[in-house]
Protein backbone atom coordinates (compact mmCIF):
# COMPACT_ATOMS: atom_id res chain seq x y z
CA UNK A 1 0.00 0.00 0.00
CA UNK A 2 0.93 3.73 -0.93
CA UNK A 3 2.49 6.26 1.46
CA UNK A 4 0.41 9.13 1.35
CA UNK A 5 2.13 12.39 1.05
CA UNK A 6 1.53 15.35 3.62
CA UNK A 7 0.32 18.11 1.11
CA UNK A 8 2.98 21.28 0.54
CA UNK A 9 1.86 24.49 0.82
CA UNK A 10 3.21 26.07 -2.26
CA UNK A 11 2.74 29.90 -4.16
CA UNK A 12 3.34 30.07 -7.55
CA UNK A 13 4.41 33.88 -8.24
CA UNK A 14 5.80 35.61 -11.45
CA UNK A 15 8.72 38.13 -12.03
CA UNK A 16 7.22 41.41 -13.11
CA UNK A 17 10.49 41.77 -15.28
CA UNK A 18 10.81 38.47 -16.70
CA UNK A 19 7.79 36.71 -16.63
CA UNK A 20 9.33 33.59 -14.94
CA UNK A 21 7.82 31.36 -13.06
CA UNK A 22 8.59 30.77 -9.20
CA UNK A 23 6.76 28.29 -6.91
CA UNK A 24 7.53 29.61 -3.27
CA UNK A 25 6.96 27.17 -0.40
CA UNK A 26 6.56 29.23 2.72
CA UNK A 27 6.40 26.85 5.50
CA UNK A 28 9.99 24.85 4.35
CA UNK A 29 13.61 26.38 4.86
CA UNK A 30 15.50 27.65 2.44
CA UNK A 31 19.05 27.44 4.61
CA UNK A 32 19.96 26.39 7.95
CA UNK A 33 18.81 29.39 9.62
CA UNK A 34 15.31 29.13 9.13
CA UNK A 35 15.11 32.92 7.57
CA UNK A 36 15.05 31.83 3.74
CA UNK A 37 11.77 29.49 1.66
CA UNK A 38 12.83 26.99 0.08
CA UNK A 39 11.78 27.63 -4.12
CA UNK A 40 11.80 25.97 -7.23
CA UNK A 41 11.91 26.87 -11.03
CA UNK A 42 12.44 25.73 -14.21
CA UNK A 43 15.98 26.66 -14.96
CA UNK A 44 17.82 26.88 -10.97
CA UNK A 45 15.59 23.82 -9.89
CA UNK A 46 15.78 24.17 -6.12
CA UNK A 47 17.10 27.05 -4.30
CA UNK A 48 16.51 29.29 -1.59
CA UNK A 49 14.30 32.45 -1.51
CA UNK A 50 13.69 35.69 0.66
CA UNK A 51 10.19 35.14 2.02
CA UNK A 52 10.03 39.02 0.96
CA UNK A 53 10.26 37.46 -3.15
CA UNK A 54 6.38 37.73 -2.62
CA UNK A 55 6.92 41.85 -2.84
CA UNK A 56 8.99 41.40 -5.96
CA UNK A 57 6.47 39.30 -7.97
CA UNK A 58 3.09 38.94 -8.81
CA UNK A 59 0.30 36.22 -8.37
CA UNK A 60 0.73 33.77 -11.34
CA UNK A 61 -2.64 32.60 -12.90
CA UNK A 62 -3.30 29.06 -12.81
CA UNK A 63 -2.08 28.66 -16.72
CA UNK A 64 0.83 30.56 -16.23
CA UNK A 65 2.15 27.80 -13.54
CA UNK A 66 0.46 24.44 -14.52
CA UNK A 67 3.87 23.61 -16.75
CA UNK A 68 5.89 24.21 -13.23
CA UNK A 69 2.73 22.40 -11.30
CA UNK A 70 2.83 19.47 -13.06
CA UNK A 71 6.42 18.91 -12.91
CA UNK A 72 6.52 19.20 -9.23
CA UNK A 73 3.63 16.73 -9.10
CA UNK A 74 5.57 14.36 -11.34
CA UNK A 75 8.93 12.37 -10.99
CA UNK A 76 11.26 12.63 -9.14
CA UNK A 77 9.65 15.31 -6.66
CA UNK A 78 5.82 14.03 -6.31
CA UNK A 79 4.74 16.88 -4.38
CA UNK A 80 1.32 16.57 -3.04
CA UNK A 81 0.60 20.32 -3.39
CA UNK A 82 -1.62 22.80 -1.74
CA UNK A 83 -1.23 26.11 -3.40
CA UNK A 84 -2.09 29.07 -1.87
CA UNK A 85 -1.93 32.64 -2.67
CA UNK A 86 -1.17 34.09 0.74
CA UNK A 87 2.13 33.19 2.86
CA UNK A 88 0.73 31.21 5.98
CA UNK A 89 0.89 33.79 8.91
CA UNK A 90 2.77 31.11 11.09
CA UNK A 91 5.16 30.16 8.35
CA UNK A 92 8.62 31.70 9.74
CA UNK A 93 7.87 29.72 13.02
CA UNK A 94 7.38 26.47 10.85
CA UNK A 95 10.98 27.06 8.82
CA UNK A 96 12.78 27.88 12.11
CA UNK A 97 11.40 24.54 14.17
CA UNK A 98 12.27 22.83 11.25
CA UNK A 99 15.50 23.46 11.20
CA UNK A 100 15.58 23.26 15.32
CA UNK A 101 14.47 19.67 14.58
CA UNK A 102 16.00 18.70 11.69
Amino acid sequence: MEEQQQPVIVMFRKFRDTGEIIAVFPELPGDIHGMMTESYMHDGGHEQASPNVVYWTSKATPQEYAELKRELESEPYNYSLDVRERTPKDAADKRRKAVRNG
